[in-house]
């Protein structure tokens, strides 16, 4: 966990606008870590997959201020649930996203359904959602 503290509170990183820290199980923590960071206020991309944040760490990432300037943000296996969607769909700082990566998650019709009626989420241009669990069932 250290370095992801090390990461989050560089002043050299200041200008960063982009990170892929996919892989390295920085967990809810390293999430908090991220989503609470003075110095991570510049990026609009960020990649978290296979990280094994969930639902608390979801939490951190959609109520952090410094992370309200994210255009693009990658969760991609991550033991994520409808709850953790729901953390997103209602986030006030989450309303810059154009690109939504929740692959490989546990989200399911409800899941979906909170997605669609956020006017969070109204900027979205790309979403991926594949191996999740949408049925055709309503």
């Amino acid at each position: 966990m250290e370095g992801v503290k090390y990461f989050s509170t560089s002043d050299s990183l200041k200008n960063l606008t982009c990170s892929n820290l996919g892989g390295n199980e920085i967990g809810n923590e390293g999430a908090e870590y991220i989503a609470t960071s003075e110095c991570l206020k510049n990026l609009a991309s960020l990649h978290l997959d296979y990280n094994q944040v969930g639902n608390e760490g979801v939490k951190y990432i959609s109520t952090g201020e410094s992370l309200k300037n994210l255009t693009s943000l990658t969760l991609r296996n991550n033991r994520i649930d409808n709850e953790g969607v729901k953390h997103i769909a209602t986030s006030e700082c989450m309303k810059n996203l154009t690109s939504l990566d929740l692959r490989f998650n546990e989200i399911d019709n409800e899941g979906f359904k909170c997605m669609s009626m956020s006017d969070s989420l109204k900027n979205l241009t790309y979403l991926e959602v594949n191996a999740c669990r949408l049925t055709r069932k309503l």
